[in-house]
């Protein structure tokens, strides 16, 4: 059994071991985010990468580490037991992240909009040439009259 890291360059050391010992397919569970790097090196090395979702592979008792997933996982992927996850093709991947990405940058403009509009209402700021008008009469007495908006009363 041998352990690989994370990095790119590691990865690139998984595939090349996977060459040399003739495996020409990969059964993986897809939890989160790790997945993604290890599958994309591994597909673009040529090789058939099966996505599992890890609840339907992870229905037997007693399997309590990463070496037993592991193992149970090649047990069933040698007997064609394992149905492979959807996987958009990479450009259809791209651009999903893409508008994900997206939709969060607007997401978090409007926020940080919202933000700047609440602490503009509580300081309630004074315009001296009277643009808007919306200020307190006693904080701001400085001002010609004119430049308030009184409460009608």
């Amino acid at each position: 059994m041998r352990s690989f890291g994370t990095f790119t360059r590691d990865l690139h050391e998984l595939a090349d071991r996977f060459k040399a010992c003739g495996v020409t397919s990969v059964a993986m569970e897809s939890t989160g985010v790790y997945w993604i790097p290890v599958y994309e090196i591994l597909e673009q090395r040529g090789f058939e990468v099966i996505l599992v979702n890890a609840r339907s592979a992870k229905n037997v008792p007693g399997r309590k580490t990463d070496v037993s997933d592991a193992a149970w996982l090649r047990q069933l992927h040698s007997y064609g037991l394992l149905r492979g996850s959807f996987r958009p093709d990479a450009e259809i991947a791209t651009l999903r992240a893409y508008l994900r990405q997206r939709e969060r940058l607007v997401e978090y403009a409007a926020a940080h909009i919202q933000h700047m509009q609440k602490a503009l209402m509580q300081m309630n700021p004074a315009a001296p040439s009277c643009g808007l008008g919306y200020h307190r009469r006693s904080r701001y007495s400085d001002y010609p009259s004119h430049c308030y908006r009184r409460a009608e009363s």
